[in-house]
């Protein structure tokens, strides 16, 4: 099934639950949902072995595949992949390849995240508090590569022609009115520093 609609993806994903009869019908009918930007890279192949890793471990709430060497974006410090693991637990994933347990869609802390993201600014912050700021319920998978391609003048981003990339931070206010915890998406990206608190080796 392809659906198009126009607008940015957290919005669009919101839109897509609606269009299924609302977040309890989605939950009833998956187990998790990778809600990715669309010029994300990662063969089916590939994104099946993703969601069979989750299966096997279905304590993880948030993942997201680990990004190869060529990918860009402001994280791959930290995820890049790895290939001494299958796994790491941590504090963060960011919002450009999160995969969802759909049980969260019913989450009561978590569905004001939901309503409030617009442009996806501050909701990958929000992941390991709605997760109950468990040591393993978020996760980046190395064992899955997905890669996101740098943008350049012949492919520029959609998303900042649509809306500038310092204004992202504008969603603050839809943040501030469905009330979700300042503690847990008012963090100044320069100073926070990502934590692995476990990981599982590579076989």
């Amino acid at each position: 099934e392809v659906i198009h609609h126009q607008g940015m993806k957290w919005p669009n994903f919101r839109h897509w639950i609606d269009l299924q009869g609302g977040a309890a019908e989605v939950a009833a009918k998956y187990d998790y949902i990778w809600v990715v930007d669309d010029d994300v890279r990662l063969a089916s192949g590939e994104i099946s072995r993703m969601f069979d890793i989750l299966r096997d471990h279905s304590e993880i709430s948030f993942a997201c595949p680990s990004f190869d060497a060529a990918s860009d974006g402001v994280w791959r410090f930290f995820d890049g992949h790895d290939p001494r693991f299958k796994l790491r637990y941590t504090n963060f994933v960011e919002c450009t390849a999160p995969v969802l347990k759909t049980s969260m869609l019913l989450d009561p802390l978590f569905q004001p995240c939901l309503r409030a993201v617009r442009t996806g600014c501050f909701i990958d912050f929000c992941f390991y508090p709605a997760a109950g700021r468990r040591d393993d319920g978020v996760a980046v998978l190395d064992a899955i590569q997905c890669h996101h391609p740098p943008r350049s003048l012949e492919s520029p981003s959609e998303m900042r022609q649509v809306q500038a990339w310092h204004d992202h931070k504008n969603d603050d206010v839809f943040f501030e009115q469905e009330r979700v915890p300042e503690d847990w998406w008012k963090v100044e990206p320069r100073f926070f520093q990502p934590q692995v608190f476990k990981a599982i080796p590579a076989v």
